[in-house]
């Protein structure tokens, strides 16, 4: 993403949410968050004018990181892969009950819809 440490963001403000292993294939994952000092403007501007590598997104979804917001984002684009990472960020930033109630009003609004 082109961030660099001390400039747009400090060391404090990475936070490691879950690390997990696969004993079989000898593979580890780790999952965790930044914050970053940058407004989400400069950040689309130095993701654009990166290079690009057949592993890299095709496109960013700036989303406001609130409870509502961002489980809003993940229902609207199911099968949505990176889910138990951003419960796990929502999770750490607002608490369970907030996270819980963001996504019983969302499952609520749409069982109103098909019914």
């Amino acid at each position: 993403m082109g961030l660099y440490e001390s400039v747009d963001f400090s060391v404090a403000d990475i936070t490691f949410l879950g690390f997990g292993v696969d004993t079989r294939y000898a593979l580890r994952g780790l999952t965790g968050m930044v914050k970053i000092k940058r407004s989400i403007e400069k950040l689309l501007l130095l993701w654009d004018n990166g290079v690009r590598d057949k592993f890299e997104n095709q496109k960013l979804f700036p989303v406001p990181f609130t409870p509502k917001d961002v489980v809003s984002f993940a229902y609207a684009h199911q099968p949505f892969a990176p889910g138990p990472t951003l419960y796990h960020a929502l999770v750490h930033e607002f608490g369970r009950s907030m996270v819980e109630e963001a996504i019983d009003q969302l499952s609520l609004s749409f069982a109103d819809q098909e019914g």
